[in-house]
Formats: structure tokens, C-alpha cells, sequence
């Protein structure tokens, strides 16, 4: 066997080896995503993100198995279909990287009059998984700045049994917060809501001239300032709690389609 024979036949040995890596890096995201979809659908309610993290992954797992397939097998424009698809899902990648990257910067000085705790699900009377997390993130600011007033925020759903806020009171002050230093606002519904009803609050408090802060998930915290400026509070400084890795994606990918659908409608 010559030299060229030799280089040509292990070219293509080294082809057909990056091929393999390839199609195998396909099938394991796809598992990976729907694994992780799975995961999300069981410990939280179902929403956008879970639903589009399913899609991926399942598309992951086509585009797998049309690597298999003979060349002249795949139609081209299939093929072209799934380059689409691959541009796609780096994109979603990117977008969900920016959104964490951004939310876990937090710019609290903790010289805050007030601190604004953005509302979650509630379970029965208990603050659920994410509220939760944001609660813990409150008692650390406390402790940092004893003085600040605390902004429970958050309305009363269809399936919850107290309001939010009202659990969210019960959980700070079960862990040491004074009663003293917490603003119930109970009537909210939704994020613009969280900041415009606490906004007002805060002005009967504490006059026009006071500086706010406020604290949610680290997926939500992008969008969550947007909607503060809209409210009235600008330059309001945030904080984060953190998501749980499983959970990342899915509720990031939430977060990038409503920012995008909010800012079409120029509600941020």
C-alpha cells in the first residue's frame, strides 16, 4: 500500500469516526433535554419552556437518526431543515447563557430603603420550591440590611389558599425577620403588577424620594428590571436566587420567549 493510499484510506477512517461523534452528540442532547423536560414536568407546573425543551430534544434525536440514514436517503431540503434547526438551538443556547449570565450579576449595594420580594406559587398556605428560594435570598439581605423595609409582593391564585404575600410574611417571620420591617401587597397578579402596586406603596411609606430593590429568580431577573422601570422604580438594583440545574433551561427558555413577546408588544 503506498503513502496516498495509505493517507486516503485513514482520512476516511477518521471521517467516518467524526461522523459517529457526531450523530452520537445528537442522540445524547436529545436524551439529555428530554430527560430534562421530564424532570421539570414533575416538579413544576407545565409551561412554555418545558414544552420547547421537549421539542428540542426530540428534534435532537431526528436529527440523530437521519444521520444514519443512507446519504441519498435524506431529501435535501430535510437536510436543509435540520441546518436550520442546529442554528436554531445554538441560538435558544446562547439566549438562556445571556439571561443567567445577566440575572446572577447582582448590583445590590444593600444601602436600600426598601427590598421588593416579586411573588410565586404557593402551595396550600407553604411558599412553593421558587418562592422559596427567593424568601431565603430576602433573610440574607436582612441580615446585610436590617433597617430596609421588605416588600412582600404577590396576589392570592385560583389554587392557592392565602395570598402570597401573606405566605411569604409567615416565612420571613418564621426565620427571624421582624413583622416590623415587612409591606404586605396583596392584590397583585403578575409581574408588572408586583411593581406598580409596591411602587405605590412604597410612596405612601416613604414619600417620592426613596431607592428600591428587588429580588426574584436568577432566569427572571432581566425581564423583572424592564418591567420595574416600566412601573416607575428606575435604576432599581436586584438580586437572585438561584435555579436549580435541571431546571435552567426550561425556565430560561420561558424567560427568552416572554421577554421577546413582551417587547414586541412594547410592554418592556
Amino acid at each position: 500500500m503506498t503513502k496516498k493510499t495509505s493517507d486516503k484510506a485513514f482520512s476516511k477512517v477518521r471521517a467516518r469516526m467524526a461522523a459517529s461523534a457526531v450523530t452520537a452528540a445528537l442522540f445524547f442532547l436529545g436524551a439529555l433535554l428530554l430527560i430534562d423536560a421530564v424532570s421539570a414536568t414533575v416538579a413544576t407546573n407545565m409551561h412554555t419552556g418545558i414544552i420547547l425543551t421537549y421539542i428540542i430534544g426530540a428534534l435532537f434525536t431526528v436529527c440523530g437518526a437521519l444521520r444514519l440514514l443512507p446519504e441519498g436517503r435524506v431529501p435535501k431540503a430535510v437536510r436543509y431543515l435540520t441546518y436550520i434547526f442546529y442554528a436554531g438551538a445554538a441560538a435558544s443556547f446562547v439566549l438562556v447563557s445571556a439571561v443567567f449570565i445577566y440575572g446572577m450579576s447582582d448590583n445590590v449595594t444593600f444601602d436600600e430603603d426598601a427590598v421588593i420580594v416579586l411573588g410565586a406559587a404557593v402551595r396550600g398556605k407553604e411558599p412553593a420550591p421558587a418562592l422559596s428560594r427567593r424568601l431565603d435570598a430576602a433573610v440574607e439581605y436582612h441580615r446585610r440590611a436590617p433597617d430596609a423595609l421588605i416588600v412582600v409582593s404577590g396576589g392570592q391564585g385560583d389554587d392557592e389558599e392565602i395570598s402570597e404575600a401573606d405566605a411569604m410574611a409567615e416565612y420571613l417571620i418564621a426565620r427571624g425577620v421582624p413583622a416590623a420591617v415587612i409591606v404586605k401587597e396583596d392584590a397583585s397578579t403578575s409581574t408588572r403588577e408586583n411593581f406598580l402596586f409596591s411602587e405605590r406603596r412604597l410612596r405612601e411609606l416613604l414619600g417620592d424620594d426613596f431607592s428600591a430593590a428587588y429580588i426574584t429568580s436568577d432566569y427572571h431577573v432581566f425581564r423583572a428590571g424592564r418591567l420595574a422601570s416600566r412601573a416607575g422604580i428606575d435604576g432599581a438594583a436586584h438580586m437572585h436566587s438561584t435555579t436549580p440545574l435541571y431546571l435552567m433551561f426550561p425556565n430560561g427558555l420561558r424567560e427568552v420567549v416572554a421577554a421577546a413577546v413582551q417587547t414586541l408588544n412594547g410592554n418592556i
